[in-house]
């Protein structure tokens, strides 16, 4: 695992493997990422910015930072819905901030909160104030939910991400 610190993000140049590569932008993505092997682990715990993963390919993480109770709630989820594609990033359900996330990681991500939406309005479908069968109790639920983890998901990972990455999902 090779961990960024904001000075090399800053500098925008980083040798791996004897290959300067060029960070493009803030988020750290390199433009000879892939060619890269047998990454050499440089840790400083207090300058954390980006996280490259050893595991057959490189991977390029963002520290996504969400309140506690969030972080909580959607492991909660991942774990009880059996959510593969999240247990790297949620390895178990007392997970703490920050988080990292890949591009994939990030879109399952929003995938869960829009699947929590849609749960919710299956449960609550009376919680528009036209529905003629209207429920205030539905709207209360719904908005709970809506309110919750959906906005509060999408908001903190476009944060980390680039704006807009994932509005073909939304």
């Amino acid at each position: 695992m090779l961990y960024l610190s904001k000075e090399t993000v800053a500098n925008k140049r980083l040798q791996i493997n004897g290959v300067s590569s060029l960070v493009t932008d803030r988020v750290g993505v390199f433009d000879e990422a892939m060619r890269c092997k047998n990454w050499q682990a440089w840790k400083n715990s207090r300058e954390i910015s980006w996280c490259i993963i050893k595991g057959g390919k490189c991977m390029i993480k963002r520290e996504v930072l969400m309140p506690v109770e969030l972080v909580e709630e959607i492991s909660q989820i991942v774990h009880k819905e059996g959510y593969r594609a999240l247990t790297e990033a949620f390895p178990n359900t007392d997970v703490k901030p920050p988080i990292f996330l890949s591009n994939e990681e990030a879109e399952a991500l929003i995938s869960l909160a829009i699947i929590e939406k849609e749960k919710a309005g299956l449960m609550y479908p009376y919680y528009d104030d036209e529905h003629p069968r209207y429920s205030e109790e539905h709207e209360e639920r719904f908005d709970d939910i809506q309110m919750g983890i959906y906005e509060k998901t999408i908001y903190y990972v476009e944060s980390a991400f680039k704006k807009g990455q994932f509005d073909h999902l939304i």
